[in-house]
């Protein structure tokens, strides 16, 4: 998974760009990883075992963007890496999924300006979004400093391994091991059907990028014209906004959604344009607070899984519809079976098969309703009033 780029002000006034590294940025990762290996004996690696090659590190960055439930958090400074820090899914097997291991480094330089404990809340609010309800590492027994930070974010001691680390010199080591359950609160904030708080922001990021494929299967296949009056129903972050914004010059968009959070985010999204093309409100898309027949289109773009009354919200959608106005639903999952790997959720989510959803389309008033097919699940339905 990719992280979104973000500019981190420490209290010490040091200020650092955090996002996912790319490529592009391996001879820089290098130079990283044989300085954090040279500073200190606190990672398993040495200055020898460091990563020399930089075609190898660009092709581990690479695979590292296609990972859907790792991800990997780089400060940058004036093109140098300071600092990274990392989780990663345990064991992708059914019983094992909810944990993640934990890894985070900094160059001497950064040691106690604030950046270690930057990054450690950046992963405890983005591990609830991906699905992981513990986090787990490990660390030197002497290695105190990183000990004292982890005890203050939650992580207990849950066990120790016996001279696990061994110098050159002989000296050995033992790895304590450190876990953190994360609370309720915190899971249910990172809920994709209803985002909210620090772990909801991370879970909004993440959709805006990820739902790049579905807005990229979906979107083109709408007739776009000029001057449309366009209302996304559980808008998220406000990236399919953006996008329409583009695709239809002179529109005024509506984006409506549950969670406030997501409210706020699709607003600073849209900031340009918001009060003139674009109105973002909090609300219900069971009861849209539209006139019957304001819009051209509306969009729902991987939300209806999160209706409690999926029939009643088609017939709402249909009701601010002009005659003639068109309505898509965009989804990622069209079996339900997919909700075995998916991360689970507290609250209602129903995945609905394509001949599903065309039903419920029809039953809610619409004609012309077709099923279009993307790859590996992604399905449009599109209907008309």
């Amino acid at each position: 998974m990719l992280f979104s780029e973000k500019i981190l002000k420490l209290e010490n006034g040091s200020q650092y760009v955090l996002r996912s590294p790319r490529r592009e940025d391996a001879a820089a990762m290098l130079r990283y990883l044989q300085q954090t290996s040279a500073e200190t004996h606190f990672l398993i690696r040495t200055p020898e075992e460091a990563e020399s090659d930089v075609q190898s590190e660009e092709e581990f960055l690479a695979q590292a963007e296609k990972a859907s439930r790792d991800v990997m958090i780089a400060a940058f400074s004036d093109g140098r890496v300071l600092g990274v820090s990392a989780i990663s899914c345990v064991s992708d097997r059914s019983k094992m999924r909810h944990r993640a291991s934990l890894a985070i480094a900094l160059l001497r330089e950064a040691w106690g300006s604030g950046l270690a404990a930057a990054l450690l809340s950046e992963m405890i609010a983005l591990a609830p979004s991906l699905g992981y309800t513990q986090l787990e590492l490990g660390v030197f027994s002497d290695n105190e400093r990183a000990i004292r930070l982890y005890s203050r974010f939650g992580f207990q001691e849950w066990g120790r391994t016996k001279n696990a680390f061994r110098l050159g010199d002989g000296t050995c080591f033992d790895e304590i091991l450190m876990g953190l359950q994360l609370t309720e609160s915190e899971m249910d904030s990172a809920n994709p059907g209803r985002p909210e708080g620090s772990s909801g922001i991370s879970t909004i990021e993440r959709m805006n990028e990820e739902h790049a494929v579905l807005r990229n299967f979906g979107l083109p296949l709408l007739t776009w014209k000029s001057g449309m009056r366009i209302l996304d129903a559980g808008c998220g972050g406000g990236k399919t906004i953006e996008e329409m914004l583009r695709l239809s010059p002179d529109s005024v968009i509506d984006g409506i959604d549950f969670s406030e959070t997501s409210v706020q985010k699709a607003r600073e999204l849209n900031r340009a344009e918001l009060g003139s093309r674009v109105h973002v409100v909090h609300g219900d898309v069971g009861s849209l607070p539209y006139e019957d027949g304001t819009f051209d289109l509306v969009t729902a773009v991987e939300t209806v899984y999160f209706w409690p009354d999926i029939l009643g919200s088609l017939r709402e959608i249909r009701r601010v519809l002009k005659k003639g106005g068109c309505a898509e639903i965009l989804n990622e999952g069209s079996d339900p079976s997919i909700l075995e790997v998916w991360p689970h959720i507290d609250g209602f989510m129903k995945v609905y098969r394509p001949e599903e959803l065309k039903e419920l389309m029809e039953l809610a008033g619409f004609s012309k309703v077709r099923i279009e097919r993307g790859e590996d699940q992604l399905v449009a339905a599109i209907a008309v009033k």
